[in-house]
């Protein structure tokens, strides 16, 4: 078992990209600017994640998602309210492999509705759009995700 050097990094906001993986509705992955990333490590080694997923895929308004770590050691470990985390660094690359917390019907409940208004001030054409609703489904039925952000 590999231990971390303590990198202190306060409340740093960072920016990265979201995957959502390859899965049964959709075929290849799909990849989005992560909008909002913080990473915080306090002086006890205990590291916050807190990030929104992609804009397009939930809209601006949706809770963000926020983690803290139980492990200290390589892969390091999150969990919070709505999901866990699996996270590696290497050389200040950080690629954390997310899994969410389903409802009762077996679905990781996200708001379609807003991600696809948000897209449309993008000037999506349509198999952007169409893309972008499988990754939603992907998301809401198989409720994992890729976020990769590298650390100042």
């Amino acid at each position: 078992m590999t231990i971390l050097p303590l990198i202190f990094v306060s409340l740093a906001e960072l920016s990265g990209t979201y995957t959502i993986p390859s899965g049964a509705y959709m075929e290849n992955p799909a990849e989005f600017p992560a909008p909002e990333i913080e990473w915080d490590q306090g002086s006890d080694g205990i590291i916050s994640l807190k990030y929104d997923l992609p804009y397009e895929v939930v809209g601006v308004e949706a809770d963000p998602i926020k983690l803290q770590s139980v492990s200290a050691q390589q892969p390091l470990r999150f969990r919070g309210a709505t999901a866990e985390g699996v996270c590696r660094n290497q050389e200040g690359l950080i690629s954390c492999a997310i899994s969410y917390k389903k409802n009762q019907e077996g679905l990781f409940p996200i708001d379609t509705a807003a991600g696809l208004a948000y897209a449309e001030g993008l000037n999506m054409d349509a198999v952007e759009i169409q893309t972008l609703i499988k990754a939603q489904e992907t998301l809401m039925h198989e409720a994992v995700g890729i976020l990769n952000f590298r650390l100042p």
